[in-house]
């Protein structure tokens, strides 16, 4: 059974994260602390003072 996944990839294109970006998941050791939704990108806040700006999710088979 094939499950749909969110895949959503940096602006910059160099870091992937499949499924959700909410406040507190972890990613590559840094807690996301803030997500806020724009028109066309998703900037994604980190605990130690960062920022990435995603693209909205597509949807991947996994």
């Amino acid at each position: 059974m094939q499950q749909r996944e969110q895949e959503h990839t940096t602006v910059e294109g160099d870091l992937t994260v499949t499924g959700n970006l909410h406040v507190g998941r972890e990613i590559n050791g840094m807690t996301i602390k803030d997500v806020i939704d724009g028109m066309t990108v998703r900037t994604v806040f980190f605990d130690n003072g960062t920022s990435r700006r995603f693209n909205y999710a597509r949807r991947v088979n996994t």
